[in-house]
């Protein structure tokens, strides 16, 4: 499934634009919301990628987190647990809280009392949580690598959105998600070139994390089921696995075979290989 975490315009979008570094936390907070989220529907462990971005369609400051994950996961046995639905409010109000954390922490280092002023007033002024967008559930792997690619190697504007340039201004267009118009923008060049530079992260900055199964971490966790193919079989022991017969063993005397020689009907000797290309 894909899910997209955001955080109110003002505030918060302000407070990780002048502490880029805080964007790692950002990614951990939509972890930590599913993973609250996913424990009140018995699921213990589960699968996640997320990506930040912090560009607009406009090219404005927007930091917000791309996340795929599974619905569904293991529960406290260790059993796979399929969930029909998520429960949109505590999602919301959990990113909230998560989020809102962050720059509490922060507020309590640098006994900022302004910030924590306006954590409450966030609390009071978004009662339902911060937005969470994830109706979009992705069944099959090639619309998943599809997602994968999109989001996860997706510049601040592509080059065929940029209609204009000239010596003082540029000219691109955008659309926002719940229409197909084109809007059109002009901004000057150090406005357009403000606006890009403000997306470029920090040297040794990770846009990319995974989380649970698809952690690194978690690999020598994993259930034995994900180890199916570890081990290589012969070809006799794949023979009798299937019929339960052992294809080196005379069938009459019960003496042991020697393979000599496999023939094809249409390649001739295939085994051994002296003369066949």
């Amino acid at each position: 499934m894909h899910a997209t975490f955001s955080l109110p315009t003002g505030f918060c979008r302000n407070f990780f634009f002048h502490n880029c570094s805080k964007l790692s936390d950002l990614a951990n907070a939509a972890h930590q919301a599913l993973k609250y989220t996913l424990r009140k529907l018995g699921i213990h462990s589960f699968r996640a990628i997320i990506n930040i971005h912090t560009f607009a369609r406009n090219l404005d400051w927007n930091p917000h987190i791309h996340c795929i994950f599974t619905l569904g996961g293991y529960d406290k046995k260790n059993k796979w647990k399929n969930i029909k639905y998520l429960p949109y409010i505590v999602l919301k109000k959990s990113w909230q809280k998560c989020v809102l954390d962050i720059i509490t922490d922060f507020s309590k280092i640098n006994n900022n009392q302004v910030f924590k002023n306006k954590i409450s007033l966030c609390y009071q002024k978004y009662k339902n949580g911060f937005y969470v967008n994830s109706e979009k559930r992705i069944n099959n792997i090639f619309k998943i690598a599809k997602y994968i690619g999109r989001y996860l190697a997706r510049p601040a504007i592509a080059k065929y959105r940029i209609t204009s340039i000239t010596n003082s201004n540029v000219t691109f267009w955008y659309q926002k998600p719940d229409s197909n118009k084109k809007i059109y923008l002009t901004l000057s060049i150090s406005q357009f070139i403000g606006r890009l530079l403000a997306h470029i992260h920090l040297e040794d900055f990770k846009m990319i994390q995974r989380y649970g199964l698809y952690s690194r971490r978690h690999k020598k966790k994993k259930p034995k089921r994900f180890n199916l193919f570890k081990y290589k079989i012969s070809w006799a022991q794949r023979i009798f696995k299937t019929f339960k017969v052992n294809p080196l063993i005379c069938p009459k005397c019960h003496s042991n075979l020697t393979l000599l020689e496999i023939y094809h009907i249409k390649y001739g000797i295939i085994f051994p290989k002296s003369g066949f290309s």
